[in-house]
């Protein structure tokens, strides 16, 4: 703590990561295989490896007023490249949309290190009753973002979209704007509404915009349970495969 309104978490952790095979990958590339008899293609999964992490989050909050600035850098005990690999030539393949095929490329890599950061302001309004408005913007950049660090729209965390929680959507940077509404009761029960829209894109792509709903209630359930109902729609989008989900 710093001061009457300044908050400053350091934070540090280790994890371990491995990666498995899926079955709907093995399915895809055994129909692939079939399909294009001169080729024997497969998947070289990335190495299993642990990731250090240090953080430092700065906090400011005054009057309603929320501004949160942070910052990360990870290191990975290993990096080797990864991606499908053509047996029947010995190479490592990219896919070519111009012919529907996997053609010889250079293979994806991990980066060794990697540091996401961003800042984040907020306001709330409270108004008639136990109503309350807030207004957010989050951006989100970083430093050697590779397939596995790139943020991804989730549930919870400065990268949360309603309604695309789960789509793969991937991006190095972006901004994400949100408006809400909440009725909360004396913790008894309380209901939000929120308003999103993400502008984001994968480092020297053009930028898509992502806007959605979404739909959340709690309330205090039997020997002090807590009961949460959440509901998120993809209103609107530049990819047009997520169209109502």
């Amino acid at each position: 703590q710093s001061g009457s309104f300044v908050k400053v978490n350091l934070i540090g952790d280790v994890t371990f990561r491995q990666y498995d095979e899926e079955d709907d990958g093995k399915t895809a590339i055994d129909d692939y295989n079939d399909d294009h008899p001169g080729q024997e293609l497969t998947f070289v999964l990335p190495r299993d490896h642990r990731q250090w992490t240090g953080s430092v989050e700065v906090e400011y909050n005054r009057r309603g007023y929320n501004v949160t600035g942070s910052g990360s850098w990870s290191g990975r005990s290993e990096w080797e490249p990864f991606g499908p690999y053509d047996l029947a030539s010995d190479t490592a393949v990219v896919f070519d949309p111009a012919t529907g095929t996997y053609v010889p490329g250079e293979p994806q890599g991990l980066q060794e290190s990697f540091s996401p950061f961003g800042l984040a302001a907020a306001k709330e309004w409270y108004v008639a009753g136990f109503q309350k408005l807030r207004a957010e913007i989050d951006w989100l950049d970083g430093t050697d973002l590779d397939r596995f660090s790139r943020y991804q729209f989730s549930l919870f965390g400065n990268d949360r979209l309603n309604g695309f929680s789960g789509t793969g959507v991937r991006f190095d940077d972006g901004w994400i704007a949100r408006a809400g509404y909440s009725f909360n009761l004396f913790e008894a029960v309380r209901f939000d509404a929120a308003l999103e829209n993400a502008w984001v894109r994968e480092r020297e792509a053009e930028r898509q915009s992502f806007t959605g709903i979404g739909l959340g209630a709690n309330v205090v359930g039997p020997w002090k349970t807590v009961i949460s109902f959440s509901y998120g729609y993809a209103l609107a989008f530049d990819i047009p495969e997520l169209e109502g989900e």
